[in-house]
């Protein structure tokens, strides 16, 4: 999660880079870095989930996914 939040600060950073190939190339790579980290995150979520709940897998990452689509609406602006 520090990852993720570290690469979304640089990646606000890209702008200031005036060279057009050298700004694509580091996009990319900020890009790809920042994914992995949230993968990560997501993965180690599920792992947890599945210490906890063993037995009903998936009726409770479907739990999670139901009450996130419900709430979407209310974080977004």
């Amino acid at each position: 999660m520090c990852s993720t939040k570290n690469l979304n600060l640089s990646y606000r950073m890209l702008a200031y880079i005036e060279n057009f190939p050298t700004f694509a190339a580091y996009c990319f790579v900020v890009r790809g870095m920042e994914a992995l980290g949230a993968s990560a995150y997501a993965t180690a979520s599920y792992v947890f989930v599945v210490d906890i709940f063993p037995e009903n897998i998936g009726s409770v990452l479907v739990s999670i996914f139901v009450i996130l689509i419900q709430t979407r609406p209310l974080l977004m602006p």
